[in-house]
């Protein structure tokens, strides 16, 4: 009978450090999603800087990815005097569906993160146009 009551008292001991246990692990799962939660915003922030938005281009209903590069390509070239070539662009599309009432922007990906710097330090030379740049920040 002896040994049952140590048996018991075992359990009693296991089953409140096991609430401990799972206490402290329930914890540690917290910080450790919040650390990957950190990681994932931040390397999704790295893959967005090189990003820009355009707003004001033309729009049409079937366009292509090429139409809206070379869309930005003239825009940079006519409004902004940066002579782009479509190697330095990675991808160029529109966002959203098309609506005829308005100009989705496009947004723009460039292959080197200076090609994007230049941009957006002549963008003052769109003031007083209907075209517009934007950083793009979060989506």
């Amino acid at each position: 009978m002896h040994a049952v009551e140590v048996d018991v008292m075992a359990l009693k001991q296991n089953d409140g450090s096991s609430t401990s246990l799972s206490q402290t692990s329930g914890v540690n799962i917290c910080e450790k999603i919040k650390a990957i939660e950190s990681r994932c915003e931040d390397a999704e922030n790295r893959l967005r800087r090189s990003n820009l938005l355009f707003f004001g281009l033309p729009d049409e209903p079937s366009e292509s990815w090429f139409s809206s590069e070379q869309k930005v390509i003239q825009l940079c070239s006519q409004h902004l005097g940066i002579t782009l070539q479509s190697s330095q662009v990675e991808r160029a599309h529109r966002l959203g569906r098309y609506n005829s009432d308005k100009c989705r922007p496009i947004i723009t990906k460039f292959a080197f993160f200076k090609d994007k710097h230049s941009i957006m330090e002549m963008g003052h030379k769109l003031k007083g146009t209907h075209f517009a740049i934007h950083f793009l920040g979060e989506i």
